[in-house]
């Protein structure tokens, strides 16, 4: 008996050493595409212009404004998340403004969308708040937590991260906000998306020449026992 667990022992030897990890990693992205919308008269909203301020560059900014003239503005971003593999777990994500202009208090909302990494205007009325309010009256690097909303995108296999940035005040006297667009000259204001994540876990395998040789020497080392057993019982 005590020769046949010696064998299942070595047929256990063959089984290949698996092993499974997650890696973790991190994206970092600056926008696919960004542009700012307009409500022009008549404003009903529906917005009728893309652009990023033709005519003042100089400036590179994406702004939203409440409805002053008959005008409204908003802003959307879209980042390309296409690296990060299906299955994986996002541990952190941040969506990162320079601000140029943050001004008369109100709420500007952060909403969120699948993108397709071009904006369009239909970008501009989408509805799934994912921050309430972004704005806190004061100019400077305003880091924004979207682990979630990240982690709900990479679920349903999305390959582009939009959010788009609205004010919900009525008044012309709402917030003035203002962020530094993808066209800034100083890379560092640009805005950016920094995601956190593990991948999903993998098995490793030995290759086959590996388990080839594992697989003859069990055989032969059965082999060895059962000879050994029967001599042993002859004699």
């Amino acid at each position: 008996m005590r020769y046949r667990y010696r064998c299942i022992l070595l047929v256990v030897l063959i089984i290949p050493a698996v092993s499974s990890r997650s890696d973790a990693a991190i994206l970092l992205a600056n926008p696919a595409d960004d542009r700012a919308g307009q409500d022009a008269a008549p404003f009903d909203g529906t917005f009728n212009t893309l652009f990023n301020f033709p005519g003042l560059q100089t400036f590179h900014f994406l702004q939203v404004g409440p409805p002053r003239d008959e005008n409204e503005f908003r802003f959307a971003l879209e980042f390309d998340i296409a690296a990060i593999p299906t299955g994986s777990t996002i541990t952190s994500a941040t969506l990162r403004f320079t601000e140029i202009r943050d001004e008369n208090g109100g709420t500007v909302q952060l909403h969120g969308y699948s993108g397709d990494g071009a904006v369009s205007l239909a970008d501009m009325v989408v509805s799934n708040v994912i921050t309430a309010d972004i704005s806190d009256g004061s100019v400077g690097v305003n880091t924004i937590d979207v682990t979630g909303f990240i982690q709900s995108l990479v679920t349903g296999l999305s390959q582009y991260a939009g959010f788009m940035a609205m004010t919900v005040e009525a008044s012309s006297s709402g917030p003035i906000y203002n962020v530094q667009s993808n066209e800034a000259p100083t890379p560092e204001n640009r805005p950016l998306l920094a995601v956190e994540y593990s991948e999903p876990l993998t098995t490793e395998i030995p290759e086959q020449s590996s388990l080839l040789v594992w697989s003859l020497i069990c055989l032969g080392g059965c082999l060895s026992l059962i000879v050994d057993a029967k001599i042993r019982r002859a004699s």
